[in-house]
């Protein structure tokens, strides 16, 4: 299940990649010190809002974000099926700080937090500015530190488990709601799909 969402989320990157190519293309250097300041304001406010926390308050912050996600889905968790939620992310590895350090680590080019460096490729040089670009995806998709890809690994493993010992813990009627919202997501995006020219 995770490789075929891999798989699509790769199809999406390359569907944009030509319109991100040609967009940044036309990016001044005024622009791309803009966007490098929204990324360093990015990675402030991770700082603040997850690696300032304590460990309580961290397990309180994504308890409080999973269950809104998950009720989105099913509906009204009850008390046990809550304390399955919490019990997970109480022993997750997730660490914030781990996370911000890759967060901030010098992207492909010299645009800084995060951002690919693509102003002025101009046609002549789209090969280099599409390289760049897939650079970056791939560096999103796979952190070039091992260490790291483990990490990235290991949360992947404990979303799907969490996830699965959350859906394990619903009724028939939550699961019967599950489906119908999903169903309607899907029509959704197939809709937004048939608008595209």
């Amino acid at each position: 299940m995770v490789g075929e969402l891999q798989q699509r989320i790769r199809a999406v990157t390359d569907r944009i990649e030509p319109g991100a190519v040609a967009l940044a293309a036309t990016l001044t250097g005024r622009e791309q010190r803009h966007m490098a300041r929204k990324f360093r304001r990015r990675n402030e406010t991770f700082q603040q809002d997850w690696v300032a926390l304590s460990r309580a308050e961290l397990v309180e912050k994504r308890f409080g974000q999973a269950l809104e996600r998950v009720e989105t889905i099913y509906g009204r968790l009850d008390d046990p099926q809550r304390a399955v939620l919490r019990q997970r992310l109480e022993q997750s590895a997730f660490d914030p700080a781990r996370t911000l350090g890759e967060m901030a680590a010098p992207p492909a080019g010299p645009a800084g937090n995060g951002a690919p460096h693509l102003a002025g490729a101009r046609p002549a040089r789209s090969r280099g500015a599409r390289a760049l670009l897939r650079g970056w995806v791939a560096r999103i998709e796979k952190a070039p530190d091992p260490a790291y890809r483990a990490y990235q690994e290991t949360l992947l493993q404990e979303g799907c488990t969490t996830f699965a010992l959350v859906h394990q813990s619903t009724t028939a009627a939550q699961r019967e709601q599950a489906v119908r919202r999903l169903r309607a997501y899907q029509r959704d995006l197939r809709d937004l799909i048939a608008q595209q020219p």
